[in-house]
């Protein structure tokens, strides 16, 4: 009966560490992308211009989100609005309360 319980806790560890993992990846590697393809579609569709941005990071453990090197154009090209780095640092309260809360948002 020992050996099917620590199976049991060795098979339940396991998968906590995968499902740990798997969202660490999609935190780290794939939500940056997609975040950079939601906002070029989002600017190009609703502005009919380009947005330019350069790196994207997001931090899923510690839920903060940064981006450098925005510009979004005017109609003639130039640039309208332009951010060298934007940080947000989100509360973990933010995920029960259906509402975005911020420890920190610099421009």
């Amino acid at each position: 009966m020992g050996a099917l319980l620590k199976s049991k806790l060795v098979i339940a560890v396991a998968i906590i560490a995968a499902l740990i993992g798997l969202y660490a990846l999609l935190g780290f590697k794939v939500a940056p992308g997609f975040v950079r393809n939601k906002a070029f579609e989002y600017v190009r569709a609703e502005y009919g211009r380009e947005l330019t941005l350069g790196e994207i990071r997001i931090h899923p453990f510690k839920l903060q989100f940064e981006a450098r090197d925005i510009a979004f154009p005017d109609a003639d090209g130039e640039r309208m609005l332009g951010l060298a780095r934007l940080f947000v640092d989100f509360e973990v309260s933010s995920l029960w309360k259906r509402a975005f809360y911020f420890s920190e948002v610099d421009l």
